[in-house]
């Protein structure tokens, strides 16, 4: 069977305002383009090259929104036959708020992922079983997590989670220590990483080697090896268009890479690359990297690699 990642988690429409020379933004959104935290996470790696499935739910009486997220999915590879159509819902949108340096802030309102339970892990039992990587975020409700990830544990399932909202994370709450134990991978800011941990950086990756890996902007990304506290350098772009998904776009590029083979620090590197790409580019998914496109830029930075 081949490999594949499995992606659980939301989908959504984001509304994009760009910032005005004078500090405001304009009225009405410049464009509405299909986002969603897991659906970043699926369309990064399936442009990366991954095999990609997803596991979500979506409004089934807001048709036409339903049509424009899932067409953009299938567009870019992703399977869509697991996620469910519900006509009680209605669909999860994000307010992406753009700056003139490129930074974004979100508002979100969420329907569908709130919606999220048990019957979605019991309706796809063997998928989970048999992924090779399961990407979780935190925006579904904290019992669906649970669950899911003590599934993926028991079922000897590697999962990675970014943590957003990092707010529904803690490490003094017994539950969540148990949770972020069960868990193969973490990727997360400094910020997430303070709220979570309630350390350093430094301190909180140490107590975690090979496990917690977090995003330091222009400083790159570090790590704890076992022995060493590793630093993977940021990569430095002309212009910064939109930070939206370069998150995502870099946790999606390191399962890809660790799905190829590649060592966790080549996987990080290759994420890295991926992000610096998207982040000159505007949205979040049309942003994303090809495979094609992620190794001529590598290629050119780096002729030797």
């Amino acid at each position: 069977m081949e490999k594949y990642v499995l992606v659980v988690g939301g989908c959504s429409l984001d509304l994009t305002f760009e910032e005005l020379e004078n500090g405001r933004f304009w009225s009405e959104p410049n464009r509405i383009t299909p986002g969603g935290k897991g659906a970043n996470q699926a369309v990064a790696a399936s442009r990366a090259g991954a095999k990609v499935k997803m596991i979500s739910r979506l409004s089934g009486k807001d048709k036409n929104n339903t049509k424009i997220i899932l067409d953009n999915l299938k567009q870019n590879k992703v399977d869509t036959s697991l996620i469910e159509i519900d006509n009680e819902i209605g669909n999860d949108l994000s307010e992406v708020y753009v700056s003139l340096e490129g930074d974004n802030n979100i508002i979100r309102h969420n329907d569908a992922i709130n919606s999220f339970s048990s019957s979605l892990i019991k309706n796809n039992e063997e998928v989970i079983k048999n992924a090779e990587f399961v990407l979780i975020q935190m925006k579904a409700p904290k019992n669906f997590t649970y669950e899911l990830v003590d599934y993926c544990y028991k079922n000897g399932v590697k999962v990675v989670l970014t943590p957003c909202p990092p707010d529904k994370l803690n490490i003094n709450n017994k539950e969540d220590n148990d949770l972020i134990d069960k868990i193969t991978f973490i990727t997360c800011n400094a910020s997430e990483c303070k709220k979570i941990f309630g350390d350093s950086v430094e301190e909180a990756i140490i107590k975690y080697p090979n496990k917690l890996f977090v995003t330091l902007g222009e400083s790159g990304i570090c790590y704890f090896n076992g022995e060493n506290i590793v630093r993977v350098p940021a990569v430095k772009v002309e212009k910064v268009i939109d930070t939206t998904g370069a998150g995502d776009t870099l946790c999606g590029n390191f399962v890809a890479s660790l799905l190829c083979g590649k060592s966790l620090h080549e996987s990080l590197t290759r994420g890295t690359y991926a992000s610096a790409l998207k982040i000159q580019k505007e949205t979040a998914q049309a942003g994303m990297p090809t495979k094609k496109e992620l190794d001529t830029f590598i290629k050119k930075e780096c002729p030797t690699k």
